[in-house]
């Protein structure tokens, strides 16, 4: 895929963020904006869990050196 989407391609990934205007597709910024911003959480989300799993090994490790 390219670094830019089509309106299909964003339809496919992202129904909500395409909207029908004057017969023609368009790109619902807002909606875009807040569908990525909801994505961008998630993904933080998860690093921080993975950062808590590896500082939890780590302290186990530490511990087994004693």
């Amino acid at each position: 895929m390219a670094d830019i989407f089509s309106i299909d391609e964003l339809r496919t990934v992202y129904p909500d963020a395409v909207i029908e205007k004057d017969g023609k597709s368009a790109i619902d910024f807002q909606a875009l904006s807040l569908i990525l911003a909801r994505e961008v959480s998630d993904l933080q989300d998860q690093l921080n869990e993975k950062d808590y799993q590896i500082l939890r090994i780590t302290e186990r490790l530490d511990s087994l050196e004693s």
